[in-house]
């Protein structure tokens, strides 16, 4: 999670858990981001 930089998006969502809090972001579009920053990294390796 570090290299891809989520690791705050990860301390919110288990913070949110502990609080019984709504995150931030839904995790619909979190889980849409995830795909496209992966995509977009797959894409740059091949190249």
């Amino acid at each position: 999670l570090e290299q891809r930089g989520f690791v705050g998006c990860a301390r919110h969502f288990i913070e949110c858990v502990q609080n019984q809090t709504v995150p931030e972001t839904a995790g619909e579009q979190a889980l849409l981001a995830q795909r496209i920053v992966e995509k977009l990294w797959r894409d740059a390796i091949s190249e």
